[in-house]
């Protein structure tokens, strides 16, 4: 199969590691969701999907034909994993098509303690977007394929403030459930390899220039395998 390797423009430590992160050649094109609706009720429930639709191809990187919020700029999906530390764990994000007909994406790989390493994180890339703004939150409908993981995974955010330190995001833990659950961008936390950043270093989360988003798999809740099937990630100003 196939690898390509990313370079990343940015700081030293993020740089870095995205010069170092090995993609498997899988393409995902994300769904074409269009803008914002205008005439969108401010008190009513209003959802953005950003789920990546099924268009597999190992040929190209994963990039979209119709990026979120009505851009033309493509998504790009790609990971992040403790191998840029020495560790071991990797992970893939791919499509599954279900029994049912109905398609999903596949966060799947394995987290390893094996060189002091314990973590995996699929990425995309919104830089292109940014502006998430006209939302509250994020709505994620998933399920996990060990009970035992259910509570385990974590969701994050960047914004371009995080570019100015070293492994640092906004994030927060979920419960996967096909009902869904719905984060508002007020719970997520500043952290900075893994680690609350203190009051005085903290700034407020700007929602008009979000670089990233993703989900994690981290030792502290998930070691061996895992496996979380996505059903919707979206963008939502509202919790049904």
């Amino acid at each position: 199969m196939p690898k390509l390797w990313l370079s990343w423009p940015g700081p030293c430590w993020h740089g870095c590691l995205a010069r170092h992160g090995c993609l498997d050649g899988t393409t995902l094109a994300w769904t074409s969701i269009g803008r914002w609706p205008a005439e969108a009720d401010p008190g009513a429930t209003t959802t953005i999907s950003l789920l990546p639709s099924v268009n597999l191809n190992i040929d190209r990187v994963q990039i979209s034909k119709i990026g979120m919020m009505g851009s033309s700029k493509p998504l790009r999906v790609f990971f992040i994993n403790d191998d840029v530390m020495g560790g071991k764990s990797t992970c893939s994000y791919k499509p599954l098509k279900l029994d049912d007909g109905k398609e999903v994406s596949v966060f799947a790989g394995t987290v390893s303690t094996e060189n002091n390493g314990g973590f995996c994180s699929v990425r995309f890339d919104t830089s292109g977007q940014k502006d998430f703004s006209k939302a509250s939150g994020v709505m994620i409908k998933a399920e996990s394929q060990n009970p035992a993981h259910k509570d385990g995974f974590q969701f994050f955010i960047r914004d371009k403030k995080c570019n100015e330190y070293m492994a640092t995001n906004w994030k927060v833990g979920f419960s996967a459930t096909l009902e869904g659950v719905y984060i508002p961008f007020s719970s997520l936390t500043l952290e900075s390899f893994g680690r609350p950043l203190a009051p005085e270093q903290s700034w407020e989360l700007n929602l008009e220039q979000i670089l990233e988003m993703g989900f994690y798999a981290k030792k502290e809740a998930i070691q061996g395998d895992f496996n979380l099937r996505v059903h919707d990630l979206a963008l939502s100003n509202k919790p049904k």
